[in-house]
């Protein structure tokens, strides 16, 4: 290579480096920042509603979902990123603490409950009771999500006229309650469903009162 051919490319590779820092300057960074401080204020919002609202079975998820959410953004280079951060870690804090002493209550209740209904010799499975088969005379289905998928199990594994005890939570209106009084009585609605997966209604009462339209219940159901 001659001195010239040097010279030549010593003349262009600073032309290459202001080149590369024009379109460093000229990128989407600043935008992608604010959108991401925009998505960040957008997620802290959901997170505080559902915090400060009323828990169902969605909650969880959804703010399992927040939290993917504010993964994928990642960290911002942005002064407002620190205190986003501190406001969103504040509210996840409340959220496990509320549902962490939601759990301690919702255990003594439990312990409560079986008193009350002078329950003995329980057996607290920490799996799918789907997956266990043991004949009895009296199984409870008590705080379980979504308790009527295990009833078709409880009914084929109770012994004749085996009773089962049902727990959950169902819509006054779907139950056809409109006032106090009609709590004394055994829905239509109900009794259907249950018979439909072989069993007969014999009791049925309010054991919470969620708010004006969901209800916590309790049914004594026999095996038919």
């Amino acid at each position: 290579m001659s001195n010239e051919d040097i010279k030549v490319v010593s003349k262009k590779k600073p032309e290459v480096n202001d080149s590369s820092k024009e379109l460093i300057s000229n990128s989407e960074t600043p935008v992608d920042i604010y959108s991401g401080i925009k998505k960040k204020k957008t997620i802290i919002k959901s997170l505080r509603d559902l915090v400060n609202g009323q828990e169902d079975k969605s909650t969880f998820k959804n703010v399992k979902k927040l939290q993917t959410e504010w993964k994928n953004i990642g960290q911002l280079d942005n002064p407002k990123d620190k205190t986003l951060w501190t406001t969103y870690n504040a509210l996840l804090d409340r959220f496990y603490d509320n549902r962490s002493i939601y759990f301690e209550l919702k255990e003594l209740d439990r312990k409560k409950n079986l008193e009350l209904n002078r329950i003995e010799n329980v057996e607290i499975l920490n799996e799918d009771c789907r997956n266990i088969n043991h004949k009895a005379d009296v199984i409870h289905l008590g705080y379980i999500s979504k308790t009527l998928k295990f009833l078709d199990h409880a009914q084929q594994n109770l012994n004749e006229k085996g009773i089962a005890i049902f727990h959950e939570a169902y819509n006054n209106s779907w139950l056809g309650f409109k006032r106090r009084a009609d709590w004394g009585t055994i829905p239509s609605n109900f009794s259907e469903l249950m018979e439909k997966h072989g069993f007969l209604t014999k009791k049925f009462e309010r054991v919470k009162f969620y708010g004006p339209s969901k209800s916590h219940i309790i049914a004594y159901l026999q095996k038919i």
